[in-house]
């Protein structure tokens, strides 16, 4: 593409994946000021998704063969996979006792496993 239209998808284009940069940055500084593994896998899950769908989609913006269809399907991909993994990691950090931060007030797990549940 030439013209105008080109001008604007590489500005877009830029702006996602500098977007994308920015978030997973954001993420890595988060994750080192978080306090305990379980927020840590909160913030990273969230920064992951977010910052890997932004440049996903700054790359299919630059891109001159047609990735949008491949970007939007990683990036479901991803909403849907990432959450249960953040789970099943903080699940298993909970079941190796690894501490928690002064912050934290209430385990519902901890409740649930006292009452007889997994």
């Amino acid at each position: 593409m030439s013209g105008a239209l080109g001008v604007v998808r590489d500005v877009v284009g830029l702006a996602l994946l500098l977007s994308g940069l920015v978030v997973c940055g954001l993420g890595v500084l988060a994750l080192l000021r978080m306090p305990d593994v379980y927020l840590r896998m909160n913030t990273a899950s969230k920064a992951v998704t977010a910052g890997v769908a932004l440049t996903l989609f700054g790359a299919a913006a630059l891109s001159e063969a047609p990735l949008w269809l491949k970007a939007i399907g990683t990036t479901f991909f991803l909403l849907f996979t990432t959450p249960i993994a953040a789970f099943s990691a903080a699940r298993a950090a909970h079941r190796r006792r690894s501490p928690k931060a002064g912050c934290t007030e209430v385990d519902e797990l901890e409740d649930a496993t006292r009452r007889g549940g997994r």
